[in-house]
């Protein structure tokens, strides 16, 4: 089984009738659902509805209020198709009493095997979710609207506050943010369009937030200690965690296309992992329905009926072990799988040490087969090894890091007088260890960081083209002069 989930706040004015129209507009726009026209079984009750049809459709609506004040509507639909699978769609919006003005809104999807042997598929978001968001009954996550359009920050400091709380994780509640930095102004590593396009994707599953320009970075990075995606990277940020994954075009993910398939398709995978914060399963629905016609009608009930709802409750609960166990098999799965983020694989990445910048190894190996490419057929390298390493070359772009690096240098040695002061910080965050005397301060590399060199900072300058010779031997001594 793979599995799909969302939850979020929607605005008070999705109502149960409306909600239950938007459903039944959604499933009259499936292509192959027939379940309004050739329902062979119809239960209507007063508080739910059963609708099943010959070719294996099944469509479920339970109704649930308590006199607390909390409310809730939910529907079931299950679609069979050629392979043997079933494809299971549920959604709850729930109103706990608690927040007059929200609701909370949770939708999974399952792909079910119902043959010996399926492929199994990770469900897509259903237009549903699109639907609901573009009639505006989106709610505010915290500091972020829920909609199917990219928010970009204000170039100003409250667009600087709002960036550091989505570093830190504190921006949102429901959702996770997608954080797409800036290479320039108003400029990103794939274009408008797309990002536009990502954020109709994920709607009701991830904020696609935008930087607003490359100055903008420079503000991010002193309030949030370098912990900031960064030119061109794309960051996902978790509620209460922050930041917890990046992506930059390199090795792994060589292009446009295959970069924002990645982003994709980690922010479902995260969104679902985050379980329920207030929302309600289709299987919550129905057991609180049941406990409550049990109690509301046990002096009327004969014994029959009282064990049949017994029988019901039993087998709901039954359903929810089943469908914890298919989970847990899930995640398992999801865990044994090697991320992929644009950097080489965990154990060789270990091996090696620290990077001096996310993509350094890559763009080692990158200047490697360049150097080959260009002097290859001298050095006695065949001719098919030659068009593959130019290939790999084409398709291995240079990482944003490099460049990152060289501009915090070039600030950190711009001036002369100020070099004693800039330059050893900017080492000691690359992993260098300090060691002063009267004139002149010693850094040493630590030694995950596998040949790199030693270097002198002058406590005085000695005359105007100290800082681009002090420039230079930091360049030398890390070894990114042929990068």
């Amino acid at each position: 089984m793979s599995i799909f989930a969302t939850e979020f706040r929607t605005a008070a004015t999705l109502s149960h009738a409306r909600f239950a129209a938007e459903v039944v507009a959604w499933l009259r726009g499936i292509k192959d659902c027939r379940i309004f026209d050739s329902a062979t079984e119809r239960d209507l009750d007063g508080d739910s509805a059963n609708l099943r049809s010959a070719t294996g459709e099944v469509f479920l609506m339970q109704r649930f209020s308590d006199a607390d004040g909390s409310a809730a509507l939910g529907f079931r639909y299950d679609a069979p198709d050629k392979m043997g699978r079933t494809w299971r769609t549920e959604g709850v919006l729930r109103d706990d009493g608690s927040q007059p003005e929200t609701r909370v809104l949770r939708i999974r999807g399952q792909c079910l095997a119902t043959a010996t042997v399926a492929r199994l598929e990770t469900p897509i978001r259903p237009h549903l979710l699109r639907s609901l968001l573009e009639e505006g009954f989106g709610a505010r996550d915290e500091l972020l609207d829920v909609s199917t359009a990219p928010q970009e920050l204000t170039d100003n400091e409250a667009g600087l506050a709002t960036g550091a709380a989505l570093v830190d994780g504190k921006v949102t509640r429901d959702l996770p943010v997608i954080f797409v930095s800036a290479t320039g102004n108003g400029a990103w590593v794939v274009s408008r369009r797309s990002l536009e396009r990502l954020a109709i994707d994920l709607c009701g599953v991830a904020h696609v937030v935008l930087e607003p320009s490359r100055g903008f970075s420079f503000g991010l990075r002193e309030q949030t200690d370098d912990r900031n995606p960064y030119g061109g990277t794309i960051g996902i940020a978790l509620p209460g965690h922050g930041v917890v994954r990046r992506f930059f075009l390199g090795w792994a993910i060589p292009d446009e296309a295959a970069l924002l398939a990645e982003v994709r398709t980690s922010a479902i995978a995260m969104r679902t992992n985050m379980g329920r914060r207030g929302g309600w399963d289709w299987l919550d629905l129905q057991e609180a329905a049941i406990r409550q016609q049990r109690h509301r009608d046990r002096s009327r009930l004969s014994f029959d009926e009282t064990e049949k709802l017994w029988q019901e409750e039993l087998a709901s609960k039954e359903e929810r072990i089943a469908d914890l166990e298919r989970q847990l098999a899930s995640q398992r799965q999801a865990a044994a799988e090697p991320a992929v983020s644009g950097r080489l694989p965990e154990p060789l990445l270990s091996a090696l040490g620290r990077e001096l910048y996310d993509g350094e190894f890559i763009d080692r190996l990158r200047a490697a087969l360049r150097d080959i490419v260009t002097l290859g057929a001298d050095r006695g390298w065949d001719r098919r090894s030659l068009a593959l390493f130019a290939i790999a070359l084409e398709k291995m772009p240079a990482s944003a890091g490099l460049a990152r690096l060289r501009e915090d240098l070039d600030r950190a040695t711009r001036d002369v007088k100020k070099l004693a002061n800039n330059l050893p910080p900017f080492l000691e965050k690359l992993g260098y260890l300090r060691r002063s005397d009267r004139t002149h301060i010693r850094m040493t590399p630590d030694p995950d960081l596998i040949g790199a060199e030693s270097m002198t900072v002058p406590n005085s300058a000695s005359d105007h083209r100290a800082g681009e010779n002090q420039k230079s031997d930091t360049l030398a001594a890390l070894g990114l002069k042929r990068l």
